[in-house]
């Protein structure tokens, strides 16, 4: 767009990311596949042992049944497969999604533990991330000249077919299109994600932490997508 709106609070407070940390992850599996350590089409059975609860669907399917890594990366963002994500995590190393966090200057950024691990949050291993980063990670999607044209496109596809509507989304028009990723703890509410509508595209992220209940931070992050849907007005 010609046209550049910023404002911001708070960007540099860390947060626990909740699933805000799979946005990470799917950058490091795209810069995977682009330099040639996976192939997205490589078909892995799922072993029981590897489901775990939470959002997702690899928990309602049949035992042994295989997806490919591209599968396991959608449904990693669309329906917040915890699964899908500790398969991957497994798969790509919590050493090199940090490595490729860090090479991208995503430095409020880190992934210390896999879905779910409460016994290793109990320890004070906590995956955490903060608005600033996350807004960056969503730029990087966008522009990065390290990423293909191609990738940027599957990325933008994946991030705008997500399930979980009720945040960002709640109280803006169906054309407006949301590219965007959700995340909650029971003490966090969280979405980021690129808000597109016509040919203008705005970043938005809404980090909160201990709302005084749930439904609290839900509508504050709903009030500040109607309000970036207005800017684009």
């Amino acid at each position: 767009p010609e046209e550049e709106i910023c404002c911001s609070y708070n960007e540099h407070q860390l947060y626990p990311a909740a699933s805000l940390i799979k946005l990470a992850i799917l950058l490091d599996y795209y810069s995977s596949v682009e330099q040639g350590f996976l192939d997205p089409l490589q078909k892995i059975a799922i072993d029981p042992d590897q489901i775990v609860g939470g959002t997702g669907i690899l928990q309602a399917l049949s035992p042994g049944c295989q997806m490919t890594l591209q599968d396991l990366a959608t449904l990693m963002i669309i329906v917040s497969d915890n699964s899908a994500t500790n398969i991957l995590i497994d798969r790509l190393t919590i050493p090199k999604i940090n490595k490729t966090i860090k090479s991208f200057d995503l430095s409020e950024t880190i992934l210390k533990r896999k879905m779910l691990d409460w016994g290793a949050r109990e320890k004070g291993l906590e995956n955490m991330t903060s608005a600033a980063d996350m807004a960056n990670l969503l730029a990087i999607f966008l522009t990065s000249e390290r990423l293909s044209e191609g990738s940027k496109a599957g990325i933008f596809e994946i991030l705008s077919k997500q399930c979980f509507q009720h945040k960002l989304p709640a109280q803006t028009p169906v054309h407006a299109l949301w590219a965007h990723k959700s995340g909650q703890l029971p003490d966090v509410e969280h979405d980021a994600g690129i808000l597109k509508v016509d040919e203008k595209r705005l970043i938005v992220v809404v980090l909160t932490a201990a709302p005084e209940t749930t439904n609290e931070g839900v509508r504050l992050i709903g009030d500040i997508g109607r309000i970036a849907y207005l800017a684009t007005q």
